[in-house]
């Protein structure tokens, strides 16, 4: 299925889930459960979509439907149109990597009440104490916000508002009107005055008028005549001025246009090809006799001219002439090169827009002679000026010609990469990436910076399907291996292999992740000492932090997956803390007891770089994040447990008691019982009885000081069945403290006169238990009468 009609088809389904989804949340909230199942439904949906075209804009305009770069009708969307622009917002732009997390907060931001909204001071200042990641929301304007009533009530007057909206369709996308742009004309040719009413206007050579009047300009420039009719009429005057043959009007759209090459200088996400489309705006509202007289004075063939041949000629004159002005004074060094590229790069991509290759090349032989333009860069530009009028299957054919890619050629290829992408092409974008990675076939002759460029590349190309980036990652990883590579050209490499593994973990790819993991962490073992830096130390930047979230959400669908937890186990391993801590996140806001099951068994496998985190939500305020905790530390095999867990046993919540005691009982460590016998106190009845239960099983000599305290206690409650069982407990202690203890509690006359009888009975049992072992062969006389004798003794 074509590209653009399968955007269009997932692009829609997507949207009226959206819309069942915003009246869902509007009733309840994002967070209610009534809402998850159509959340995860209408996540399920965005998440190809993005994943595949990097990104998808959902929004209306002129009462139509915004998706990507494709306007459509949908009358069943209307609802959705509303509940927007109820909130001003005009679209929304949902990118890779978005997390089911990160959707929600955004859905909560979209469908947040009206009022709320403006109590905040409107929608910008609301979504930005939001903080939303992978998602920009653009504000609507004025004119399209609507009220709860579906309504938009105007700022201004029927009329005001029908005369701004003709102007602003006549002038869209320019810093400012026509009219204002003649009013405000510099220069000693230009001048400007309006005439209102009847009476003269007076002005430097070039005249506006608007209204029915007629007026006289005098000015240093010229004089000129005009008469307005309710427009506008121009008259450019005589006067000198520095583009021999032109008026003020052509040096003010010049300099326009030299504003925005300016501003694509500064910002490489500008694009000047506005400024051309902004130019022929301005041309085609103007009158064309005016048009052509004006700015094709001594032109041969002006007659006949066409706007569209006029807007070309003065671009290119303004695009060269800037570049070349630029170029001719930029200083020697190496911040010359880096201009000179940022030049290029605004010069080429503003020239792409007349494609007259033939025109160019003359200009630029005149300029060049007149700026005295350096050869070698002269022939760059000529060179650049015939690469940008081929076709772009010839362009494809030349780049993949080349072997070894110059700093232009790599400009070159991932320009075309990204109109290849846009062009739906995107093998032959696959094709250069493939191309560009053979200069790794020849060790011998790789550049630092042919390497560097590397990351670049792979970002140009993220969200392509196919074996592209298990070819990547074979050639990094050979080369990372590869023992004839210097330090830097390695710690590029490294570079480019973190790079490539945070794509992939953008676009869910974890088992290249994993790849790239296991790769790093092998190099880093085999020379611990030379690769601590560059292999092992950025293990840990493997993962971006929203990576983590997404491998949660994923886990808990496939945690009945071997293969899936063993990938993401061995990734997250390799996570930092930031990575490890946003796990603990999940695990404290997950309410289903087998999800959080699942997680405890994932984090158990990280290792001992849970530990901290757990440690730290021992003291937290909820009652459920400390039984998280105390579980998590016994998944964990925590060998300071019982260090930590102590203050735990004085929680308020029986839940959390539970979880401490059965942390301590599972972890097996030594000292165990002493912990759990001083725990007694604290313990509800029906713990008491489990803790008493794993005592008498561990049978502990550690154990007793803590018994005989709960003893002491408990003798004036009572409770007969507990202390009988404590009894019990102590009689289990195969030693002569526990003899001493039952010998304490059998003589105290304030105590339950069953409860000395069982004292003493648990006496004589143990007395009975060492009299069969002594009369077992083996046992020295000598040690038989002592034991007698004390036996006799205590009896």
């Amino acid at each position: 299925m074509d590209d653009k009609k399968h955007i269009k088809m997932h692009g829609l389904r997507f949207a009226r889930s959206l819309q069942t989804l915003v009246k869902m949340v509007n009733m309840f909230s994002a967070d209610h459960k009534s809402s998850s199942g159509m959340l995860q439904r209408s996540y399920d949906l965005l998440n190809p979509l993005v994943k595949q075209s990097r990104q998808l804009t959902l929004g209306f305009v002129d009462q139509r439907i915004l998706l990507n770069n494709i306007l459509t009708a949908e009358d069943s969307l209307k609802p959705l149109e509303n509940e927007f622009l109820k909130r001003g917002i005009g679209a929304i732009t949902f990118e890779a990597g978005i997390t089911l997390a990160a959707y929600r907060n955004a859905i909560s931001a979209i469908s947040a009440n009206t009022k709320l909204i403006e109590e905040s001071g409107g929608l910008l200042p609301f979504l930005e104490e939001r903080q939303l990641e992978f998602v920009r929301i653009f504000p609507a304007t004025k004119t399209e916000t609507r009220n709860e009533d579906g309504d938009t009530v105007l700022e201004m007057g029927s009329e005001e508002y029908l005369i701004s909206k003709a102007l602003s369709s006549m002038n869209s996308g320019m810093p400012q009107g026509i009219e204002s742009l003649l009013t405000h004309m510099e220069g000693p040719a230009r001048g400007a005055a309006y005439g209102t009413g009847q009476g003269p206007g007076f002005g430097d050579g070039g005249l506006t008028g608007g209204g029915n009047n007629h007026g006289n300009g005098i000015g240093t420039g010229g004089t000129g005549n005009f008469s307005g009719n309710g427009g506008v009429a121009v008259y450019a005057g005589g006067g000198s001025e520095s583009v021999p043959g032109t008026g003020g009007y052509l040096t003010e759209m010049q300099r326009m246009v030299e504003q925005k090459f300016e501003a694509s200088l500064n910002n490489p996400e500008e694009d000047p090809h506005k400024a051309y489309v902004e130019l022929a705006r301005m041309l085609r509202n103007t009158r064309p006799d005016f048009v052509v007289s004006s700015l094709m004075i001594n032109k041969a063939g002006a007659a006949e001219s066409n706007q569209e041949e006029v807007t070309a000629e003065v671009f290119e004159d303004t695009a060269l002439r800037w570049a070349l002005r630029r170029l001719a004074a930029t200083p020697d060094g190496k911040e010359a090169v880096i201009v000179e590229e940022q030049v290029f790069r605004v010069l080429m991509r503003s020239l792409q827009a007349t494609h007259s290759a033939a025109r160019l090349a003359q200009k630029l032989a005149q300029f060049a002679q007149e700026y005295a333009l350096p050869k070698p860069t002269y022939e760059r530009i000529q060179e650049e000026i015939r690469w940008i009028t081929l076709t772009p299957k010839q362009r494809l054919r030349e780049l993949l010609a080349l072997s070894d890619f110059t700093a232009a050629q790599f400009r070159r290829c991932l320009e075309l990469i990204k109109d290849l992408i846009r062009l739906g092409k995107p093998e032959d974008a696959v094709a250069l990436g493939v191309q560009y990675f053979s200069i790794f076939d020849d060790y011998a002759s790789l550049e630092i910076t042919a390497v560097g460029r590397v990351p670049e590349l792979m970002r140009a190309l993220a969200g392509m399907q196919g074996e592209f980036w298990e070819f990547v990652a074979g050639n990094l990883i050979q080369a990372l291996a590869s023992r004839k590579l210097n330090q830097l050209l390695h710690v590029q490499i490294v570079n480019a292999l973190v790079a490539l593994a945070k794509i992939a973990a953008t676009y869910e790819d974890f088992a290249l992740v994993r790849t790239v993991g296991i790769a790093l962490e092998e190099n880093g073992t085999h020379n611990q000492t030379a690769h601590t830096i560059c292999c092992s130390s950025n293990i840990a930047n493997l993962l971006p932090p929203s990576a983590v979230d997404r491998i949660a959400e994923i886990f808990l669908d496939k945690k009945n997956e071997p293969a899936w937890v063993r990938t993401v186990a061995d990734i997250l391993r390799w996570a930092g803390a930031g990575a490890i801590e946003r796990l603990f996140v999940a695990l404290d806001r997950e309410s289903t007891a087998a999800n959080r099951l699942a997680l405890m068994r994932l984090l158990a496998r990280i290792g001992p770089a849970g530990l901290p985190p757990a440690r730290q939500r021992l003291t937290h305020k909820e009652w459920y994040v400390v039984r998280n905790a105390c579980k998590m530390l016994g998944e964990l095999k925590d060998p300071d447990l019982l260090i930590h867990i102590v203050p735990v046993f004085e929680h308020e919540d029986e839940r959390v008691k539970k979880a401490a005691l059965q942390a301590v009982t599972e972890s097996k460590l030594p000292k165990r019982a002493a912990v759990i016998a001083n725990a007694l106190p604290l313990l509800s009845p029906h713990l008491v009885e489990d803790a008493l239960c794993e005592l008498m099983h561990q049978a502990d000599p550690e154990s007793l000081p803590g018994l005989d305290k709960y003893f002491s206690a408990m003798a004036p409650t009572k409770n007969s069945s507990v202390l009988r069982l404590v009894i019990n407990v102590i009689a289990m202690v195969q030693q002569e403290n526990a003899v001493h203890l039952l010998s304490k509690i059998f003589y105290n006359e304030s105590i339950d006169a069953a409860l000395r009888k069982a004292a003493q009975d648990a006496i004589a049992a143990n007395a009975a238990l060492k009299a069969r072992k002594f009369l077992e062969p083996g046992v020295d006389s000598m040690d038989a009468a002592q034991h007698w004798a004390a036996a006799g003794r205590i009896s």
